[in-house]
């Protein structure tokens, strides 16, 4: 890759922090130089370089491998300090720290064992999050390198300020085809109609040049660009000589001198700034919530049962042996490790790395994992549908008078005015040079009429207006337009009768109105054509001549077609729950035809040019039940997706190309096909492939699959530590001791920690994708709250069937520290912690699902293994010798593994019944 050393840049490091372009007065000096003073301010030699000038200028490829690798390098460093930098982690590692610090001072294996296990949790996370980020980064280098936009361009001849003037079709012999990244500051380049302007340039010479600076400013109307400067103002896009990168030649040519190149250019610091000003999603905030309760329930919980363990040990022996603190405080640090959902980081990390890879499969490219996150997430879907949906030719259907009868003579008007006067839309210029109707007039126009000139005004965009003179000597301004356009400069029309009548609100209603809907109907888009008697043109009254007093004759009617299966699509996209927003930036008649076409139930529209002259507010109010917006710009369309995140919606925008980018950037989720072109790849971060909506959709389902999943393990992991937390403070008021051992704290959440983690790979019931999904935090504690119930009921039971069946004394017994209580505690400890792991694995299996029950709806095979070998682990801990007699784990009589049989089955039964009752009073479960 060739780079320009010439002029480095000199504001730039610190760009996304500053609210205004670093060159905004260097461009406004550049635009009022002289050419010999611009080529002596770009510090170049001469007008147009060589390529021993670009020898002698550009690095060593040493030195630019060394900078493409530093350019392209994944940030590895800035990655891993962003994942320790998460309040969660921190809070983690607080714990790790912890453990391992009182493991040094007092050898206890509790402490080393509960430091690393978060150790190995928190780098696990960590490890996959980098990993699932250099993954998509090696994605998007080949995105970006892959690209390849090419400038024609000028080198080897040196100018002078008129060579251009008298040798131009000489040199246009001479411009070769480059790669945008080749482009040296001082090139000369040419641009023709079409091409996208490739970096920030100054016109030196320029052939009837006008472009449109839409993405820009979202402006649509074409302007002029001469080769000097005429405005003084602040606004850069008045410049008369200043070509910005992704504005688009629409009509002439020029030759430019390069100014600013790459993240030098305007486009590129105001991608940088929105990219970087871009508001979290909804799903952020939401897990956001979720975290800081966490954390709150840790913080809370800890320091509670740490005080109360002090308290009841300090009256039952003496608070001045130090001995009670520090076994409090190690029983309390092994509650956080259990209480902490430590995998929550991996667990989120992994779900949607693994949907992620899933939808690479299918051509899928997530281009940043908060894609994959907030499609699931995503409640409004804007499409930018004459690119997605429609195919780019027009079909010519007829050429009609206002009775929608066929008419010669209008046929011949129409097609003189485009073959005069073409229009901007290349396609509509084909359909009509093409079709069979026209062919055949060619002659018969030829032998009547003689063209006198064309006329175009920047005051009045779309309309097209040609002066003829018939074999008679009477010229005519023929004028065409949108429907819409064209009769803000009529005052008569033809009805149906062929009588020439004034425009009143009457007549036009009646007489329009029933070609409008008739075309409407037949998905037609409508071209007016008006006729008016001219007697003297010239250069001063062609304003006046195209501004009023035409007379309506007829319609030019063409057909766009839908791609194939957009209806479908569409009908998809609506069942999928999703509020439809249509986006065009053409009249109300074409948006209408095409929505007809489409097959789409318009609720209500609304133009460009209102939306501008409204507030906010009154904007806020009513663009939630609009779905079909017309005659928008870029920028307008940018403020409606604002204006709907600002209400909490998360927002999806599917377009392509140059004119959609920005849309692209501003959105929740921006969706381009991977044959879009470089601006909309750019900001876009998913790409999908030629099944255009059906991809979209398999997104949508594999995110919010996961998403599932993860609110699944989110209130799981919820509902037991509530659950155990309760515990642990009943057991330490009635014994006075630890009802579960630091160290089954630890293997529980170890084995725990296994079987949640096979979540992310769980079947979800279809019917939980049907509509985005929201994570209603605030219900967590709730559903915590409520589903412990019943589990405290099993605990209960439990320790009377132990303490007043099974061993009548042991509560009294460990309660007053009898000789030989350290046997029943630990016998006791062994029968509350099996009960507590074995019904945790029953509600994973209840709680996943509340369409269907426990014995109807399988969970995944991964799943059920990972439940079955935990279950297994919690039965014969006990009887592992190895293990009895290192942690003092006692296991219980026979008869009661028999009594706990019964009790998971009574579980069983009363959760599910306990979730159908809280189903029906709340309405929702996950």
């Amino acid at each position: 890759m060739v780079n320009n050393t010439l002029e480095k840049p000199k504001v730039f490091k610190n760009k996304l922090k500053r609210n205004e372009w670093p060159h905004k007065n260097d461009i406004k000096i550049f635009a009022n130089l002289s050419i010999n003073e611009t080529v002596e301010k770009l510090n170049v030699e001469t007008l147009g370089l060589t390529e021993k000038y670009i020898s002698k200028h550009q690095k060593s490829k040493r030195v630019l491998k060394k900078e493409h690798k530093k350019k392209y390098r994944f940030a590895f460093w800035k990655h891993l300090l962003k994942n320790l930098k998460e309040p969660f982690t921190l809070l983690l590692l607080a714990i790790a720290i912890y453990n391992l610090v009182m493991y040094g001072l007092e050898q206890n294996i509790t402490n080393i064992a509960g430091g690393l296990l978060v150790v190995f949790l928190v780098g696990a996370s960590i490890i996959f999050d980098i990993s699932a980020e250099y993954s998509m980064h090696k994605s998007n280098n080949k995105i970006k390198t892959g690209s390849n936009e090419l400038v024609g361009c000028l080198r080897n001849i040196i100018l002078s300020p008129n060579t251009l003037l008298t040798s131009e079709d000489i040199l246009l012999q001479k411009v070769t085809r480059i790669r945008k990244e080749e482009l040296f500051v001082g090139d000369i380049i040419y641009l023709r109609s079409g091409d996208v302007v490739p970096v920030d340039c100054k016109v030196i010479h320029k052939n009837n040049l006008k472009l449109t600076q839409e993405v820009m400013n979202g402006a649509k109307t074409p302007i002029e660009k001469k080769a000097f400067n005429t405005y003084n103002g602040d606004n850069l896009f008045q410049l008369t000589n200043i070509l910005y990168r992704g504005t688009k030649v629409v009509d002439g040519s020029c030759w430019a001198i390069v100014i600013y190149k790459s993240a030098e250019t305007y486009f590129e610091f105001k991608q940088a700034k929105a990219k970087n000003n871009q508001p979290k999603s909804i799903f952020f905030d939401k897990v956001k919530d979720v975290t800081k309760f966490l954390v709150r329930s840790v913080i809370i919980f800890v320091p509670m049962i740490f005080i109360l363990a002090v308290i009841l040990e300090g009256f039952s022996t003496d608070f001045k042996n130090i001995d009670i603190y520090l076994d409090s405080l190690v029983f309390s640090m092994a509650i956080a490790v259990a209480l902490a959902p430590d995998a929550l980081p991996l667990i989120m990390t992994s779900a949607f790395s693994k949907s992620r890879k899933l939808l690479a499969k299918k051509n899928i490219i997530s281009r940043d994992i908060t894609a994959v996150q907030n499609i699931g997430v995503m409640d409004v879907v804007m499409i930018d549908y004459e690119d997605i949906f429609v195919h780019k030719n027009f079909r010519l259907e007829e050429i009609v008078n206002l009775k929608l009868e066929a008419d010669s003579e209008i046929a011949k008007l129409s097609l003189l005015s485009f073959l005069a006067s073409p229009s901007d839309n290349r396609d509509i210029n084909s359909a009509i040079a093409k079709s069979r109707k026209m062919i055949g007039l060619k002659n018969q126009i030829n032998d009547k009429y003689k063209v006198i000139r064309t006329i175009s005004s920047l005051a009045h965009p779309g309309v097209y207006t040609t002066v003829v003179e018939d074999k008679q000597g009477q010229r005519w301004a023929i004028s065409r337009g949108a429907l819409t356009t064209i009769l803000n400069s009529c005052n008569k029309f033809n009805d149906t009768n062929n009588e020439v009548k004034a425009i009143n609100k009457q007549n036009l209603n009646k007489t329009l109105q029933e070609a409008f809907v008739a075309i409407t109907n037949k998905s037609y888009i409508s071209v007016g054509i008006a006729i008016k008697k001219v007697n003297d043109i010239n250069k001063d009254n062609e304003e006046e001549i195209i501004k009023d007093n035409f007379t309506l004759i007829g319609l030019v009617n063409l057909k766009q077609e839908a791609k194939p299966k957009v209806n479908e699509q569409l009908k998809l996209l609506s069942k999928s729950a999703l509020s439809l927003k249509l986006f065009s930036q053409r009249t109300l008649e074409y948006a209408l035809s095409m929505t007809k076409n489409l097959d789409f139930k318009v609720s209500d529209y609304i133009s460009g040019p209102e939306i501008q002259n409204m507030t906010d507010k009154e904007l806020q109010k009513v663009v939630e039940k609009i779905n079909l917006f017309y005659d928008m710009d870029p920028l307008t369309e940018v403020r409606v997706i604002n204006i709907l995140k600002k209400l909490k919606h998360t927002v999806g925008y599917i377009g392509r190309d140059l004119n959609s980018s920005l849309q692209i950037l501003n959105a929740n989720v921006g969706i381009t096909t991977h044959d879009s072109d470089v601006f909309a790849k750019n900001c876009a971060n998913m790409l999908i492939g030629n099944d255009g909506i059906y991809e979209v959709l398999t997104a949508i389902k594999q995110s919010r699959r996961s998403l599932v999943n993860v609110m699944k393990f989110v209130k799981i992991k919820t509902v037991w530590s509530i659950s155990i937390t309760i515990k642990l403070i009943i057991g330490l008021f009635l014994l006075g001791n630890e009802s579960i051992s630091e160290i089954q704290l630890l293997v529980q959440n170890l084995i725990f920690d296994f079987v949640e983690y096979m979540i992310i790979y769980d079947w979800v019931d279809e019917r939980y994708t049907k509509r985005p999904v929201s994570w209603d935090t605030k219900s967590i504690l709730k559903f915590a709250i409520w589903n412990g119930v019943i589990i405290q009921i099993i605990s209960l039971v439990n320790l009377a069937i132990t303490g007043f069946v099974l061993y009548p004394d042991m509560f009294s017994d460990i309660k007053n520290g009898v000789e030989g209580y350290e046997s029943k505690l630990a016998i006791l400890q062994t029968i509350i912690w099996t009960e507590d792991s074995i019904i945790h694995l029953i509600s994973v299996l209840i709680i996943r699902n509340h369409y269907k029950s426990i014995l109807t709806d399988n969970a995944a095979y991964g799943l059920l293994l990972s439940i079955l070998i935990a279950g297994i682990l919690f039965f014969i801990i006990p009887f592992i010798p190895e293990i009895k007699f290192t942690f003092n784990i006692q296991p219980p009589k026979f008869e009661w593994y028999l009594y706990s049989l019964g009790l998971f089955v009574i579980y069983t039964i009363l959760a599910s019944l306990w979730k159908w009752i809280y189903v029906h009073y709340f309405h929702k479960w996950l």
